[in-house]
C-alpha cells in the first residue's frame, strides 16, 4: 500500500516544478494597454429587466408559443 502512495506523492512533486511551462509569448501578440476609457453610448443607464408575469403554478401545462410572432 505505501508503494503506491509514495509514487503517486512522487510523481506529483515531481510535475508542479514544471507545471505552466510553455513556449514564450512574442510581445506584439499580447495586445495594447489602453490608456484612456473610450465613451460607449448608452453605458451609463441601467437595462430595464422585463416583466414575464407571475411564475406557473405547479402542475399546470405550459402554453404553446403563438406560431405567428
Amino acid at each position: 500500500m505505501r508503494l503506491p502512495v509514495g509514487l503517486m506523492l512522487g510523481l506529483l512533486l515531481g510535475v508542479l516544478p514544471v507545471a505552466g511551462c510553455g513556449p514564450a509569448i512574442p510581445p506584439e501578440e499580447l495586445g495594447t494597454v489602453l490608456e484612456e476609457v473610450p465613451e460607449i453610448p448608452g453605458a451609463d443607464e441601467p437595462y430595464e429587466i422585463p416583466d414575464f408575469g407571475p411564475p406557473p403554478t405547479p402542475g399546470a401545462e405550459t402554453p404553446e408559443p403563438d406560431p405567428e410572432t
